[in-house]
């Protein structure tokens, strides 16, 4: 996945690669990918997203990913622990990160 690359080597060609994963369209099929009604999401969903990850530079926030992945398994855990319900607790596939919970 593009994220993890750009994690371990945050240089310009992994950026490029990286870049249409932050853009308009791919930040608003993270809040409609799997709604059987799209309609029911406010049509300004996302844009505080697109908003943060617009200015030049900010592409930095995600170096760290590949380091906090190693976690991820932790998070789990803690999730299923105390009952806090969502993709990564319930065991399903989180595409937006490929992997599953």
């Amino acid at each position: 996945m593009p994220i993890w690359i750009y994690g371990n080597a945050p240089i310009a060609v992994t950026e490029a690669t990286l870049r249409p994963a932050l853009g308009r369209e791919a930040i608003q099929w993270q809040y409609t990918h799997g709604v059987s009604d799209v309609s029911t999401i406010p049509p300004e969903v996302g844009e505080h997203d697109i908003a943060l990850l617009a200015p030049p530079g900010s592409i930095v926030l995600f170096v760290d990913s590949a380091n906090n992945r190693a976690l991820y398994p932790k998070v789990n855990g803690w999730l299923r622990t105390y009952g806090v319900l969502g993709p990564a607790a319930s065991r399903q596939k989180v595409e937006n990160f490929g992997l599953t919970g």
